[in-house]
């Protein structure tokens, strides 16, 4: 869990905190189309989707491949991928009813064909035979059958690892996690040598309780193990994050107007690759994945 010096930002509701409370509809376009889904804001403040967010329900399963903002009362659409892709059936409904976290390694897999494709102003990646093969990889993996090849019933059946074990933790390893997690505004992950991994940051506080869930949950949907914060070693991870401030010099950038919002993609000779939206001058999320993911 990360710390953060943060200002005081918009007011700004997370996707999955406004879908659990009813106050936006996602639903297929008329007619419907596979990597666009259409957001209605029913809420009094902007809504928030992060990149990586799977969305059930609908004809398939989707993916959220962009970081949106959809403005209060207003209509939008957001960029999608396929995760499911063994379905598609509007007769049984085209709303979506839930938001979960992707698996860490499809995520982070995704999020950097997105920054790449954005940082050579081709747009959104075309990428959604490799979302695919990432599907049934995962399927594979982890000994699931699905027959509509669905990423969720992975995630289902790693949920079901993920909690026994947190009914065999210890109330003290509940408290520890929870107390760690308590105003935390970010979540960086590290692999078992120490190596940053990825950087979640949200710099508003709207976002953050829902948004490092949400990133622990996704490592959580990818282990079947329930996430716990580590001592690191913190000379060694200064020397990390110092050694990526300094490559940013050298970093390719590129930014767009997504709506009130702007996108801001940069990449590192080093192998870093970090997605950001601002929002009246403040950072509402900053993802990172180092080359080592």
């Amino acid at each position: 869990p990360l710390d953060l010096l943060t200002v005081q930002g918009p007011n700004v509701l997370h996707a999955a905190v406004a879908m659990d409370r009813g106050l936006i509809e996602v639903k297929e376009l008329e007619p419907p189309s596979v990597p666009t889904l259409e957001v209605k804001n029913n809420a009094e403040l902007p809504v928030f989707f992060p990149a990586g967010a799977v969305l059930k329900g609908g004809a398939q399963t989707r993916i959220v491949a962009t970081p949106t903002l959809v403005l209060a009362g207003a209509s939008a659409h957001i960029d999608v991928r396929c995760v499911e892709a063994g379905r598609w059936n509007t007769a049984t409904g085209t709303h979506f009813d839930g938001m979960s976290a992707s698996p860490f390694s499809l995520k982070s897999a995704k999020h950097r064909r997105d920054s790449r494709a954005r940082l050579s102003l081709r747009g959104r990646a075309a990428d959604q035979d490799e979302t695919w093969g990432e599907v049934s990889t995962l399927l594979s993996s982890k000994g699931v059958r699905s027959r509509s090849s669905s990423l969720l019933a992975a995630m289902d059946a790693e949920g079901e690892r993920t909690l026994r074990a947190a009914n065999s933790q210890t109330p003290e390893d509940r408290s520890r996690t929870q107390a760690a997690l308590k105003g935390a505004h970010g979540l960086a992950i590290t692999r078992a040598d120490g190596q940053i991994a990825a950087l979640d940051l949200f710099g508003c506080h709207g976002l953050a309780d829902a948004g490092v869930r949400m990133a622990l949950q996704s490592v959580e949907a990818e282990t079947g193990t329930v996430g716990r914060p580590m001592r690191a070693d913190a000379e060694a991870i200064d020397g990390q994050l110092a050694a990526f401030l300094a490559s940013l010099s050298a970093a390719k950038w590129a930014e767009r107007v997504e709506g009130a919002a702007t996108l801001v993609d940069f990449g590192t000779p080093g192998g870093v690759h970090g997605t950001a939206l601002v929002y009246q001058g403040a950072v509402l999320q900053a993802s990172l994945t180092f080359a080592s993911a």
